[in-house]
Order: C-alpha cells, then sequence, then structure tokens
C-alpha cells in the first residue's frame, strides 16, 4: 500500500507560492486544517488538504470571498450553491472593471488637461457657485494689494537709505514685510481649500504643505487625506469661512 505523503506547512506553503502565515490564518478561519501533528508538534498537512488548499486557491482566483468559499467547501453536493456564488462573484467582477474603466477614463482627461496645460479647475462636476467665485477674486484681491503695498514700502524705504542715509527705515520695512507676508498668508489658509481631482474631497491643506509644495495658477500639488494620493488639485474658497 502506497504510503500518504504528508508536508509541513513550510512545504504546503512553498509549494503553492504562499506564506506560513496564510497557511495559519486558513486554519483560524476554519478553511483549511492540519490533518496529523508530528511528535515534535509540527502540522502536517496530507494530499486531501493540498487538493482542499488548491479549490480555495481557485475560488479566490475567481473573486470568491473567504465566507462564500467556507459555505461552498462545507457542501457535500454544492453544485447549486456554487453556481450562485460564481454569479455573485461575477456581477462584482463587472462592476470592479466599470470602476476601474471609470477611473481609466478620469485619468486620461487629467493628463490630457496637463499636458495641454489648461486648469484642473475644468474638471467636469466642478463647478464653483457665483458667491464662491466671488469669494476666490476677493482672496486673490486682497493677497495682490497686500503684497503691492508691502513691495511699495521696501522700496520706499531702500530709496530712503540710498538717498538720506537712514537705514532704520529699511529694517522697520522688513519686519513689517516678514510680519504682513506671515498675516497674508495665515489669511489665505483661512479662506481657501482644495478639492481633489481624484475622489472629490475637499480639505484644507498645513500650513507646511501650503507653502513648499508645486504649484500652478489654480492648483496645487497635495496629498489628499481621503484617498492618500498626491494630484494637482484644485483651489476652492473655504465654505466654512
Amino acid at each position: 500500500m502506497e504510503e500518504t505523503r504528508l508536508y509541513s506547512t513550510g512545504e504546503l506553503a512553498g509549494k503553492h507560492g504562499l506564506s506560513v502565515r496564510a497557511l495559519q490564518f486558513y486554519d483560524r478561519e476554519g478553511l483549511l486544517s492540519p490533518s496529523a501533528t508530528s511528535e515534535g508538534g509540527r502540522r502536517l498537512y496530507s494530499e486531501k488538504e493540498e487538493g482542499r488548499l488548491e479549490l480555495i486557491l481557485e475560488y479566490k482566483a475567481l473573486g470568491l470571498s473567504l465566507d462564500e468559499i467556507k459555505e461552498v467547501l462545507s457542501e457535500a453536493n454544492p453544485y447549486g450553491l456554487l453556481l450562485q456564488v460564481f454569479k455573485n462573484a461575477d456581477l462584482r467582477a463587472q462592476k470592479d472593471l466599470a470602476g476601474a474603466k471609470e477611473r481609466e477614463k478620469r485619468l486620461a482627461d487629467a493628463i490630457s488637461r496637463l499636458e495641454s496645460g489648461k486648469p484642473l479647475g475644468n474638471y467636469e462636476g466642478l463647478t464653483l457657485s457665483l458667491r464662491e467665485k466671488k469669494s476666490l477674486r476677493a482672496t486673490h484681491a486682497a493677497l495682490l494689494i497686500g503684497g503691492i503695498l508691502l513691495d511699495l514700502a521696501e522700496i520706499g524705504s531702500i530709496v530712503l537709505w540710498i538717498l538720506l542715509g537712514l537705514y532704520w527705515p529699511f529694517l522697520a520695512a522688513l519686519g513689517f514685510a516678514v510680519l504682513s507676508g506671515f498675516l497674508l498668508v495665515v489669511y489665505y489658509h483661512r479662506r481657501s481649500a482644495y478639492v481633489c481631482p481624484a475622489c472629490g474631497e475637499r480639505f484644507k491643506p498645513g500650513f507646511k504643505d501650503l507653502l513648499v509644495s508645486a504649484h500652478t495658477a489654480r492648483a496645487r500639488r497635495l496629498r489628499c487625506p481621503k484617498c492618500h494620493e498626491k494630484h494637482f488639485c484644485v483651489e476652492v474658497p473655504d465654505t466654512k469661512n
């Protein structure tokens, strides 16, 4: 009589390209238990368990969940159940495929817009209301006016230094410029937000990200707190302020 081949956990896992932890997980979930234990306490799997593992891996590849696999394996005659489970898995696969196609389309659109130099603010579905546009224009105008006044103060102090030899107005203007610049950044941070083009999340970046991230006239490269991906996110007004 031919002796039944027994595999240790490591041998069976290695043969099927799995980790030892994967087999241990299947054991804890009640999907695959060893048929014997050696004198040294090692778990041993027979060819019967190997066949069951191959079924588990095949069902996983077809998109079945662990609960569905467990239910199918527990049935003595699983044909009817297996047919329904396969249909459910096929529906999930179709939804995943549709979602992947939609993401592919949005990515192609984003790439096309960036390569042609178009602003990301023209994304379909991202339409600012008249009030939001007015708020954004007001924020930009305040920043522009503040920047011009700071430049005039700096230029005037330099002229006084050159013509009259007075350096203290320049030092005062320099200190004023640093403080005013900081206040302008705080003002902009309070009044603005950004929208992720991938998931549509509207969020407010931190001061550091706001200052050091790459940007265009209407977008800034930021990491979205929802999808955790980096994109050129579109500038919008903060509706809470």
